[in-house]
Order: C-alpha cells, then sequence, then structure tokens
C-alpha cells in the first residue's frame, strides 16, 4: 500500500497488522462483515431521521453518536429495535502493556470497547465506508479525530469520553512544545498514506513483543520512514533497536567506558546512532508525559463532557436536522 501497488485501505492495513500478531487465525469475513453491518445501522439511521445521506456532516455525526451514544435503529420489515450501546473505554491495561491485544481494533468490534488508539481507527474505517472524510491527529499519548463542518471549520471529536472538545483541551496538557505543532507532529491533520504507515509501526511492536528486535524491524521502519519521515512512534521505535544493539555488542565487550569506546569501532558506530535517534525525536520537539499525568488529563476530559465544551456538540446536532 505504501508503495503504491495496492490502494491504501486503513481497514485491510489494520487486519492485517492485527492478524500477523494473531499467527494468522483471525478470520477477515467476519471482522469485514461486523465493520458493514455498523456502517448499514449508520445509513439506515439517517434514513430514518430523513437526514441528508450524502452531507459530510450528517455522516460524520451519526458515526460519532453510533460510537458514542445509545443507538436505536428500527429493523426494516421487522417490528424489532436494535439498540447498539456506546463504545466503552477500556480501563483495564489502556496501555496494552500485560496485552498487546487492547490495542486492537479486532477487538473493539468483538467487544465494544477499546481505548485511544482502536476507537480513532475504527471511527477512520467506517467514515471510509461511509464515503465522508475525517482525519486522525495525534496528541501525547493520544490520537483522537478531527473532522471539518460545512462552514470549513475544525472539530475535534474525542471517542474516549464522547465529547467534543477544543484545542485548548489537548494543548492544557503541557506536553506539547511549540516546535511539535510547528513540525505538525501533534495536533495536525494525517493523511491516509500516513495513518496506514502508523499501522505498520503497530506491526512492528508486536513482532517485537513476540520476538524482540531484528532485521525485519529495521525493513518495516525504513518503510514507514520512507513515506512518513517524522513518525514518531517509528522514530521511538528506531531509537530503542539502536539501544538494543548497542547494549548487545557493549555487553560483549565487557561494557567499555564510553570515553574508550573509540577503542571498539563497531561499538562507537552504533553508538553514535543511538543519540543520533534520539536527537531526532527530541528536534520534532517530543517530551514525555508521565502514564500519571495522561490518566489525570483523560479523567479532566471526561468531567468536560457535561460542561460547556458538550454545547458544541448540540450546535453540530442542531446544524444537520
Amino acid at each position: 500500500m505504501l508503495s503504491g501497488k495496492t490502494p491504501l485501505s486503513i481497514k485491510d492495513a489494520v487486519f492485517y497488522a492485527e492478524n500477523a500478531y494473531y499467527d494468522n487465525q483471525k478470520s477477515y469475513e467476519a471482522y469485514n462483515r461486523k465493520i458493514q453491518e455498523m456502517a448499514n445501522l449508520c445509513r439506515l439511521k439517517m434514513k430514518q431521521l430523513k437526514l441528508n445521506p450524502n452531507d459530510e456532516l450528517v455522516k460524520n455525526m451519526m458515526i460519532f453518536a453510533f460510537m458514542t451514544d445509545t443507538f436505536e435503529v428500527k429493523l426494516p420489515n421487522k417490528e424489532q429495535t436494535l439498540t447498539h450501546y456506546p463504545m466503552r473505554y477500556d480501563f483495564d491495561d489502556p496501555g496494552a502493556k500485560k496485552n498487546f491485544s487492547k490495542y486492537f481494533v479486532t477487538k473493539l468490534v468483538d467487544e465494544n470497547t477499546g481505548q485511544c488508539h482502536s476507537l480513532p481507527l475504527l471511527y477512520l474505517i467506517l467514515a471510509n465506508e461511509l464515503k465522508t472524510k475525517a482525519n486522525l491527529s495525534l496528541s501525547p499519548k493520544h490520537t483522537f479525530i478531527k473532522i471539518q463542518d460545512n462552514r470549513r471549520y475544525w472539530h475535534n471529536l474525542e471517542l474516549t469520553s464522547g465529547a467534543i472538545l477544543s484545542n485548548y483541551h489537548y494543548l492544557n496538557s503541557g506536553f506539547i512544545k511549540s516546535e511539535a505543532l510547528r513540525k505538525g507532529l501533534y495536533m495536525d491533520t494525517l493523511s491516509t498514506k500516513e495513518v496506514v504507515a502508523n499501522v505498520m509501526v503497530d506491526l512492528v511492536r508486536g513482532y517485537v513483543k513476540k520476538y524482540g528486535y531484528d532485521e525485519f524491524v529495521k525493513q518495516c521502519l525504513d518503510a514507514v520512514l520512507s513515506h512518513y519521515p517524522d513518525c514518531l512512534h517509528a522514530r521511538m521505535i528506531y531509537a530503542n533497536f539502536h539501544t538494543a544493539r548497542f547494549h548487545y555488542v557493549a555487553e560483549r565487550n565487557n561494557f567499555p567506558p564510553v570515553q574508550q569506546l573509540n577503542l571498539y569501532p563497531q561499538a562507537s558506530a552504533l553508538y553514535k546512532l543511538m543519540l543520533d535517534s534520539y536527537a531526532t525525536i527530541d528536534n520534532l520537539g517530543y517530551e514525555e508525559m508521565p502514564d500519571g499525568v495522561y490518566a489525570d488529563w483523560l479523567n479532566q476530559v471526561k468531567k468536560e463532557k457535561s460542561k460547556s465544551e458538550n454545547q458544541q456538540r448540540m450546535k453540530l446536532k442542531q446544524t444537520i436536522k
């Protein structure tokens, strides 16, 4: 997909990456069927509410409602009403440190629970199915959706809490430097190719968890960075890759002092690669956000759901009526 040999598809890329982690045990047909069912429910709801199915904002708000609200649809030719409950944030290991599949869209469509990685990816997949525009955006340790309304104003859809937030709520975390904004590291919109590149990074993450760092990791990261040079997640894994290689060589030379590395050409070269890789990340404007700070920020976002920012959501709903 990245080289242009196959059409870009976030839906397919996500499945390929996750199915690889599952050792090819997942069914694409079952995965695709569930996504088609979700998209069809959105189409049916638009029809029943007599909304314009070609309106970009209508389609986006319908996906948002499907994922964040209790969603009721009358089944055609039946006396039944189907109820889909909101997709919930998975507070059990949200960082997928114990169970890597917590990150997965396949897990989200099966269990109706996800987190800030899988929820936005599913949103993008549904947006593609409904042929509407939506973009992935990054903030520290977080991803969310950006859409434009019919007046071309941008809105941030926060799927972890079901709120529509201003840029202030992301910038207020204190971990977004001006350099990161200037270089588009955070708060910018990602292209479909950049999203697919990020999915390839997920493939690498799963591989590293199973097999560690080897040449396959480097091949994947080189492919990602050739199409998306400022991919933060790829750069971070590359830094870890160079660190692991340096430690491996240094260990076999009894961990010589840094001042004596010039006596060990291979270790010295790897040490420089390691430092250069971390310098590249720093130059992007990245600053590490502690897990506790992110948790506090997420709780604050939840509180904002019931406050003034959520009034913006009502205005958007009124716009599409």
